[in-house]
């Protein structure tokens, strides 16, 4: 580190070794060696930043090993002796078993195991060492407990079945484990891997899963059945407990694959998903909206892997079908979910993950309810039937409208509901409307957005219909037309006679006459008041006109007139 002058004096200074004519080179001199005579002043803080701590080289090389050191190092471990030899190695020694099996693996999903949730078989067990052979004889071993070796070129056309070999506890006969070490196995070339269901071997092996959602409608349940063939786009898992294997899928997996496969109808219905709980036997946890479902929107409920697990279900008489029963509710009879949401939030996920999981006892599933399915107009859209309990609509269709007294009925309620929706303030200034996300009696439809098509879907009036009748009554219409208005708020009055009987059309061509008429008086009105105008502009511009004529020296007809000078002027004053 290089030092200015300046610094050099203030450290001299401080050492009280300054001269006013050192140098530099002086300052630096007189500082080492001063440092060099004094090294107590290290420990002073105010110096310790003139010192620098370098080891010693001796001390801080250390000692290297050549070849000779580590031969030495390697007889004296040697003299020592082997260790005691347990658990694996020594049955793996005792056997003559020089090295690990080969890994076992198979394609995953071509052959499924699968046993029945809530059954058990007991299996009879032999030794671990009952498939172990010696090291020539070790070319394929099974791949698990339940699975069995065969040739390709026979596994698809044998229907035998023989004794699969099974990883049994330590307490097997060991002459039995000796005997059958010594026989080799015959070399095979090509083999296929098949898993046993319930100790009987298929050939075609399909899986079928069905999603069935359960709708409560009030007046019974129905179900819609959604089936899904095993595919790559659905990977199924399967798991061991307690000796039963289960089989289970991924919600977040099967949601959207089963969507594919859902009928229009009930997309468009809505309403919220559930699957079943874990506490009780009639818990349900929420997992979301059907709506961001079909969207394939992020389903924070299936976060937790103890919502998401789902256990799947045998199916009573199908081997090769599995259930995942599902709930759905509309959104009036949803008003619990809210609940069940801040549960699943507070899951421990760490907790419930490292919980082992508990199979579920298995249930027949029936066929699908169709005709229970079938609902009034009025419910075919959730939202729309919400709007119409809100708005307090019909229950009763809307009569045929043959004279426009019918018609009336029709604009008042359409007046009634857009005023309600007004008066709570969810109109947009951008069009529209917004139900606002406090509104606590929306339920799930909080900050939905709609329009005034939806609020005459809710009070069963059609769009186009709705419009004409509007305008047969509109605002300005009726300002025009005092006797109308009078009609309008007063359906049962006096003008009921007038207007009562008559149809919309002829409705319609008594305000155009009505309207016609006025229109035509103020037109003949302003066209009077124009040609006043007009004739008051000709004559003045007549009058202009003459004027400037005069003027210049010519007349109207175009004769020339004689112009006055000031020489003619004087001498007239003159005579």
């Amino acid at each position: 580190m290089t030092r200015t002058a300046a610094e050099l004096t203030e450290i001299a200074k401080a050492l009280n070794i300054w001269k006013y004519k050192d140098s530099k080179k002086t300052l630096v001199s007189k500082i080492s060696t001063h440092l060099r005579a004094n090294p107590n002043l290290a420990k002073e803080s105010q110096f310790q930043g003139l010192f620098a701590y370098r080891p010693d080289k001796d001390a801080a090389k250390a000692p290297t090993k050549n070849s000779a050191d580590r031969d030495a190092e390697d007889k004296a471990e040697a003299s020592k002796g082997a260790g005691t030899v347990t658990g694996a190695l020594k049955m793996l020694s005792e056997h003559g078993i020089a090295r690990d099996p080969p890994a076992r693996v198979a394609r995953l999903n071509i052959r499924t195991t699968r046993s029945s949730v809530h059954q058990s078989e007991p299996q009879e067990t032999i030794s671990a060492g009952a498939e172990l052979s010696s090291s020539s004889a070790f070319e394929s071993p099974p791949a698990s407990p339940l699975v069995e070796q065969v040739d390709s070129s026979t596994a698809m056309n044998s229907h035998d079945v023989q004794e699969p070999i099974i990883m049994g506890g330590m307490d097997s006969d060991p002459d039995q484990i000796s005997e059958r070490a010594k026989e080799p196995s015959p070399k095979q070339t090509n083999r296929t891997f098949m898993v046993h269901h319930d100790s009987v071997s298929t050939a075609n092996h399909v899986i079928l899963v069905i999603v069935a959602f359960e709708r409560d409608t009030g007046s019974g349940k129905s179900v819609d059945e959604v089936h899904i063939p095993h595919t790559q786009q659905l990977a199924i898992h399967e798991r061991d407990e307690q000796g039963n294997i289960c089989t289970y899928v991924r919600l977040s997996e099967l949601l959207p694959v089963a969507f594919k496969y859902v009928s229009t109808p009930m997309k468009k219905r809505g309403g919220r998903l559930f699957r079943p709980g874990l506490s009780s036997e009639g818990a349900q946890v929420d997992i979301g909206s059907l709506e961001s479902i079909a969207r394939q929107e992020r389903l924070k409920y299936l976060e937790s892997e103890k919502v998401n697990h789902y256990l799947l279900e045998s199916v009573q008489g199908e081997e090769e079908s599995l259930v995942c029963r599902l709930f759905v509710r509309d959104p009036e009879t949803s008003s619990t979910s809210k609940t069940s949401l801040v549960l699943c939030e507070n899951f421990d996920r760490e907790a419930h993950a490292s919980a082992p999981f508990k199979p579920m006892p298995s249930q027949g599933v029936g066929r699908a309810n169709l005709g229970a399915t079938s609902l009034s107009a009025k419910k075919d859209d959730p939202f729309v039937a919400w709007l119409w309990k809100l708005l307090k609509g019909r229950e009763a269709e809307w009569p045929k409208v043959t004279v426009a007294g019918d018609a009336i009925a029709r604009v008042k309620a359409i007046h009634e509901a857009m005023a309600a929706i007004r008066e709570l303030g969810w109109e947009r200034s951008s069009g529209g409307y917004r139900v606002p996300e406090d509104y606590v009696d929306a339920g799930a439809f909080t900050g939905r957005m709609f329009t005034k098509q939806e609020i005459l879907t809710a009070l069963r009036l059609g769009h186009s219909s709705s419009n004409g009748y509007e305008q047969l009554f509109a605002r300005e219409t009726m300002l025009k037309l005092p006797k109308l208005r009078q009609w309008f708020d007063d359906p049962s009055g006096p003008l009921a006679s007038t207007f009562g009987y008559m149809t919309v059309k002829q409705l319609k061509q008594w305000q155009a006459d009505k309207l016609g008429s006025r229109s035509s008086k103020g037109k003949s009105s302003k066209s009077s008041k124009r040609k006043r105008s007009k004739a008051s502009d000709s004559d003045s511009d007549s009058s202009s006109d003459s004027d400037s004529d005069l003027q210049h020296g010519r007349s109207k007809k175009g004769k020339k007139v004689k112009r006055m000078r000031s020489e003619d002027l004087d001498a007239s004053l003159s005579d």
